[in-house]
């Protein structure tokens, strides 16, 4: 399940996933991610979310909350998210906790649950 509402970024996205033949195992939702929150049942559980805003957008941190609030994680989940190496964001530990950090070029990868 994707959520995106970049036109670039949903050209590639349909691109690959027809590239993978994985039609039938894909749905995107072409909206922005908070109104996709909001709107989902709290019956639909996710095992991984995978948060890629853009580098300049720290509005990433109310979709966290927005998606803590929804009550839409599996017990066993993890949250992904993809920000720039120069990350500063400053990341209230107090409601994360970041279990691992990766470098690959440019980008910083954290992988965390709440607290």
């Amino acid at each position: 399940l994707f959520v995106e509402n970049d036109y670039q970024a949903l050209d590639s996205l349909k691109k690959n996933i027809k590239y993978l033949s994985l039609e039938n195992f894909s749905y995107i939702h072409e909206e922005d991610v908070e109104i996709f929150v909001k709107k989902i049942k709290n019956d639909k559980k996710f095992n991984i979310i995978f948060l890629d805003p853009p580098f300049s957008d720290n509005k990433f941190f109310l979709n966290l909350i927005s998606i803590k609030n929804k009550n839409i994680l599996k017990k066993d989940y993890i949250i992904v998210i993809h920000r720039e190496n120069i990350f500063k964001d400053k990341i209230d530990l107090q409601n994360l906790n970041i279990i691992e950090e990766r470098i690959y070029g440019r980008s910083k990868i954290f992988f965390l649950k709440f607290n």
